[in-house]
Parts: structure tokens; sequence; C-alpha cells
């Protein structure tokens, strides 16, 4: 799944009275899929296969409802490809279709619609502010969906792309419909994958700095995180660090590979015993300072020689990395390092060395 898609799914999943998810997914990716869930600790997915156009692959996910779920009430239909969908329209639509039996969200067009006739000429142009665009997610009564889908033909399957219309095709069910945010857009082009990537990432990065006694440190790298929009936290020690963090950044006044890697050890119990306390992926980021006294090249390789064993001991779920400077006034340099790993997330960069 891309990172979208995976959001999409979390969200859901954090939502307290959803009872299952469903998820539909080509059979060669299941495995990939359900990796991804146990990942992220999302204990109430379920996998059902997909199939070759949508609304099969819905009625696949439609029959899986009542071999997860004991007398389903409200079915959501929704599309892990919009994965900025808020708890707040997720209710509005369960609560609209309690009432009226199927419900959806709309937004108004952007672009004026027009019918093209044989030979490319306009044949008709749509006034814009009579109609809408559907977007997701959808609601339904259980026995409504699954209803309406029972009764498809083939055709239907096959070409059909609106299930707000096939419930009123086949139940006479008119869906009531409700005025959705700008941010119900689907990541189609690749360009909204970039933008979808920005998104996500001011919404869920939040960063700890732990243990840096350099008070004008602090204060510059939660002013430029923060104008990033990144989420900051400064804490005394690692165990106060809260759950759901992308990354922690931690200062070394001298430089104690010793210490280092007790931290580290310590670091990796938290993680091995509450996976929840880092997102997979993450980063944890060394500051040390090397002084007048030390030998500047002899610590570079010390330091890169444990970087990569610490990076090997993690395999993968957190990236560690080390920043060393000789001087310690360069905040500014030290302080867009750290945004710009801290922004990446990247395992690229794991085991490596920076000099600022």
């Amino acid at each position: 799944m891309s990172q979208s898609s995976t959001s999409s799914v979390v969200e859901i999943d954090k939502i307290p009275w959803i009872q299952k998810i469903i998820v539909t997914v080509a059979k060669e990716y299941t495995d990939s899929l359900q990796e991804v869930a146990s990942q992220h600790l999302l204990d109430k997915v379920h996998v059902a296969t997909a199939a070759a156009t949508r609304h099969r692959s819905i009625y696949n996910g439609i029959k899986a409802v009542s071999l997860v779920c004991e007398d389903p009430d409200i079915v959501l239909i929704h599309d892990a490809v919009r994965p900025l969908t808020s708890e707040s329209v997720v209710q509005q639509v369960v609560l609209a279709a309690k009432k009226h039996g199927a419900a959806g969200v709309v937004r108004p067009l952007v672009s004026t619609v027009i019918a093209v006739d044989s030979n490319n000429f306009l044949k008709q142009s749509l006034d814009r502010n009579s109609y809408r665009a559907s977007e997701m997610p959808q609601g339904f009564k259980h026995e409504l969906i699954k209803r309406a889908y029972e009764m498809c033909t083939d055709d239907d399957l096959d070409y059909g792309t609106e299930c707000l219309h096939l419930v009123r095709k086949y139940t006479n069910i008119g869906a009531y419909l409700i005025d959705g945010p700008s941010s119900l857009w689907k990541v189609t082009h690749r360009k909204d994958f970039y933008t979808a990537e920005g998104t996500l990432k001011e919404k869920f990065l939040k960063v700890g700095l732990v243990n840096i006694p350099d008070a004008n440190l602090v204060t510059a790298l939660k002013r430029h995180l923060e104008d990033h929009h990144i989420e900051v936290c400064a804490l005394d020690s690692a165990d106060q660090l809260p759950k759901q963090l992308t990354s922690v950044v931690l200062s070394q006044s001298t430089v104690n590979l010793e210490e280092i890697l007790e931290t580290t050890e310590e670091l990796a119990q938290v993680w091995t015993e509450e996976p929840g306390r880092f997102v997979a992926g993450g980063t944890v980021i060394y500051l040390f300072h090397a002084s007048e006294q030390d030998n500047f090249s002899a610590v570079w390789d010390q330091l890169q020689k444990s970087a990569e064993t610490l990076a090997d001991s993690f395999k993968d779920n957190i990236a560690p990395i080390f920043i060393l400077t000789k001087d310690n006034k360069n905040v500014t340099r030290i302080v867009k390092i750290v945004k710009s790993l801290v922004w990446e997330m990247s395992d690229t960069y794991s085991g490596q060395v920076f000099i600022a």
C-alpha cells in the first residue's frame, strides 16, 4: 500500500466506534497489507480479495461484512486514496445514513461540465450550480447496500461508478447529501502524491527533543520545526516520550560511546515493548559536539562505526543518525539538517554521520 492509502486506513482505525475495517486488495498484495496492519497495530482490519472492477471489489467487501461483524448496522464505503478524511465527516455520514438509509458527501464542481458530440464539437454545457462532485465516504444501512448489490446486473458491476445510484436504482432510497470540506480530494495523478505527502507530514510529524541542554538550540529547533507545521515537545528524558513520535532528537555534551550505546538500548527496549511509541520509519538523531581536545577524524570514524551498528540493530524500524559539529554555535546549520532529516523520514540516511 502507498503511504497515502496506509494513512487513510490508519485514520479510520483510530475512530473508536468503527467496529471493523474491510480492505479489498488484489490477491498478490494480501500479505503486504497484513504486514502493514500488524506494523501499525490495526486490529480492526480484515482483508477481502479485490476484483477486476470497482463495483465487483466493493461487492466482495460487502459480502465479507457479515463474516466479520455480527448484526452490522451501517456500512461505510471509502476510497483508501482519500487520506485526509476527518472523523467529523465520517460521523456526519453515519448519522445521515442511519436516518435516511443512504448518505454521501459532495463538493461543488470546480469546472463547467460539457458534452461533446461524435465530431468533437460542443453539444451541451451543464449549469454547474445544479450539479455536484460525488466524494467519499458514503454510508448505507447494511441491508440496503447488500440488497442493491445482490440485484445488480453484470453491466452495473462492470461499468457502474456510483454506489448511491445503485442503491436508489434497486431500493428506491435516495441518498442524503452532505456538503464536504475541500480535504476530501482523491490522490489520482503523480502531482497529487506530492501534495498528499506534504499535507500528511504537516498533520502527523511529531518530534521529541530529549535532554538538549543548549536552550538557544532548543528554541531554534522548536521555532524552525513549528514554522514547518511540525509538532514539537521538549523533554528531560526518554522516559517521558509520548506515543506516536515520528522522530527523537537527543544531545550529548561529550562523545561517550558507551553512553550512546546504553541510550540506544533503552530506546530499542521502549520500541520493542511499546511498538506504538514510535512511528515505524521514524528517526533517532544524536547531536554531538567535538571539543578542541578531541581528534575530530577519530571521533568521526568511531561514530560512523557505531551508527552502522545501531542501524543494523533497529532493523529498518527506526533510522539512527548522528550529527557531529566542531562549533556548537553553528545553530542555523544544525537546525536545517535536523529539519531535513525529520521531514524526509528516509531510511536512506540510517547509520550516517552528518557534519555541521
